[in-house]
C-alpha cells in the first residue's frame, strides 16, 4: 500500500494529540498570567491609565515567553537528553528550546486557524439546556446539544491542523 504524501503519518497525528493534551495546561498558566499580569496587576500598581496598552502588550509577550519555556521544559522532561550542553542552568537545552518553539508556534496557529474556521458556526450564547427536559421537568432522553457537538468539532478540526504542522515539519523543514 502507498501511503499519499498529502496524508500526514500516524506519527503526525500523534504528536498532535500529545500537543493538546499538552496545551491545558500551558493554556491554564496562560490564562492565569494574562489575567494577573496585563488586566489587573501593573495597571494597579502604577496607577496611570494611560500606560494599560503597554502593560497588555509587555504581558502578551511575557506570556508567549513563559508558555515556549512550558513547552521547552515539557519536551526536556519526557524526551530531553541529560548529556545535552545547556546554554544556561536554568533553561532547557538548545534543542528543547526549538522543539518547544515549534510546538507553541504550531499550538498559535492551530487555535488561530480552527477559530477562523469555526466562527460562523459557533452556537449562540443565550442557548438554553433546558430545551431538553421534558414534561416532567428531569431528563427523559439522553440530548446531545449542539454546544456539545461542537466542542467535539473544534477538538476535531484543532487535531487535524496540528497534525499537518507536524507534517510539514516532517517533510519541509531541514533537519540536523
Amino acid at each position: 500500500m502507498i501511503y499519499p504524501k498529502w496524508l500526514p503519518r500516524p506519527k503526525c497525528w500523534l504528536k498532535g494529540i500529545e500537543l493538546l493534551i499538552y496545551n491545558i495546561p500551558i493554556l491554564f498558566l496562560t490564562y492565569i498570567f494574562i489575567t494577573y499580569y496585563a488586566l489587573y496587576g501593573f495597571p494597579l500598581f502604577v496607577g496611570n491609565e494611560s500606560h494599560i496598552s503597554y502593560y497588555l502588550a509587555s504581558g502578551f509577550l511575557l506570556t508567549l515567553a513563559v508558555a515556549w519555556l512550558g513547552f521547552s521544559g515539557i519536551h526536556q522532561f519526557f524526551w530531553g537528553k541529560d548529556d545535552e550542553q545547556k546554554t544556561w542552568k536554568i533553561l532547557p537545552p538548545k534543542s528543547s528550546l526549538k522543539e518547544g518553539f515549534f510546538m507553541l508556534s504550531s499550538s498559535i496557529v492551530s487555535w488561530i486557524s480552527t477559530v477562523l474556521i469555526l466562527l460562523p458556526f459557533a452556537p449562540n450564547p443565550s442557548y438554553s439546556y433546558y430545551d431538553c427536559i421534558g414534561r416532567y421537568g428531569y431528563f427523559t432522553r439522553k440530548c446531545i446539544t449542539y454546544p456539545d457537538i461542537f466542542v467535539w468539532i473544534t477538538i476535531a478540526i484543532w487535531i487535524i491542523i496540528c497534525a499537518y504542522c507536524y507534517h510539514l515539519k516532517s517533510n519541509q523543514l531541514p533537519t540536523k
